[in-house]
């Protein structure tokens, strides 16, 4: 497929992003969408990695994900910060989500001539582990003690 088509039908999932407020509150809240986020994007990954005629389907799946992803995730940090953290919160995910899309071009020229599987793959199963460690983090939040105040 030419890479124009390809970052084309990626474009309108992007959209996705415009609505995760409303999406958010009917499927259970921001954690749940970023979750839902990072699911679809290691799932149109691991599509990529078969090539061929899915390709186009792969990245509507990613761009889903993103634009699921991206808004959960920062609704997600803003709720668990307090008032004077959440900025700091807000600006360590940005610089994160910065050094990764930084770094992520030398890493792919790296992995590429490994294969398909290993560009897709580990990307996807990063995703995967993100996706359950907003799991593992949201259990942990509800079962932590609360503070009794008078």
């Amino acid at each position: 497929f030419d890479p124009q088509l390809v970052r084309l039908v990626g474009l309108p999932p992007l959209a996705l992003s415009l609505f995760a407020a409303a999406l958010a509150k009917r499927l259970g809240g921001p954690t749940v969408l970023a979750r839902l986020g990072l699911v679809l994007a290691a799932a149109g990954l691991l599509l990529a990695g078969l090539s061929g005629p899915v390709t186009l389907v792969a990245a509507a799946l990613v761009s889903a994900g993103v634009g699921l992803v991206v808004p959960g995730l920062i609704a997600t940090i803003a709720g668990a910060a307090s008032n004077a953290n959440r900025g700091l919160a807000l600006a360590l995910y940005t610089f994160s989500l910065f050094v990764g899309a930084s770094l992520a071009p030398p890493v792919s020229t790296v992995l590429a001539p490994l294969g398909l599987w290993p560009l897709y793959g580990l990307p996807a199963i990063l995703l995967l582990a993100a996706a359950l460690g907003l799991s593992l983090g949201q259990r942990r939040s509800v079962r932590a003690p609360q503070s009794i105040q008078n």
